[in-house]
């Protein structure tokens, strides 16, 4: 008889468990379906979305190639302008270097320096 009773209270829990699961898994079930539902209305969008996503990563890769280039230009034409700027002011200093008002400035800098 106590065997029984303990077999039947098994049996209820049981019974009662299965239940809790089983409905655990229709709530589940439920909230999958809205949710895929929910998917299945937003694909073209994500579609969209990708598709402009990828339409500005195109620009941005065109126009960084586009900044490159203006740099790499501006760089070389500075380069070219300090170049020529250092070859025109050593070609100065080589003719400036031979006049007289030069040659005195530079006897009397160099006296000036002795006597400090």
């Amino acid at each position: 008889m106590v065997f029984t009773i303990l077999i039947s209270i098994v049996f209820v829990a049981e019974l009662i468990i299965a239940f809790t699961v089983f409905s655990a898994l229709r709530r589940w079930s439920k909230k999958v379906n809205e949710l895929n539902l929910t998917l299945s209305y937003l694909k073209p969008s994500i579609k969209d979305i990708c598709e402009l996503t990828r339409k500005i990563s195109e620009q941005l890769v065109e126009f960084s190639e586009r900044f490159v280039e203006k740099i790499n230009s501006k760089g070389e034409e500075l380069v070219i302008r300090q170049i020529s700027r250092m070859v025109l002011s050593a070609f100065l200093f080589k003719k400036l270097r031979k006049t007289k008002v030069i040659k005195l400035l530079g006897k009397g800098l160099s006296l000036l320096q002795i006597v400090v």
